[in-house]
């Protein structure tokens, strides 16, 4: 299926990002341990000062596959 005209009239971009949706990428990001420079200080920032709430949220965010609705924006 194409879009037409009318279809790129009516798309819209939302006014922000989703904060359950990036929570959400940013606990992959924290998992997967990839050495990208640019996030370094991030990462070191996430696990040193969030081991409380990354031991909550983590278990709720499966490594593969699909995670619970209620995270999905």
């Amino acid at each position: 299926m194409l879009f037409a005209a009318q279809d790129l009239l009516r798309t819209r971009v939302a006014d922000g990002a989703e904060p359950l949706w990036e929570t959400v990428l940013s606990l992959h990001s924290l998992r997967e341990g990839r050495a990208e420079p640019a996030l370094a200080a991030w990462r070191q920032h996430a696990v040193r000062h969030g081991p409380g709430p990354l031991r909550t949220l983590l278990p709720l965010v499966p490594q593969h596959g699909c995670f619970p609705d209620f995270w999905r924006p």
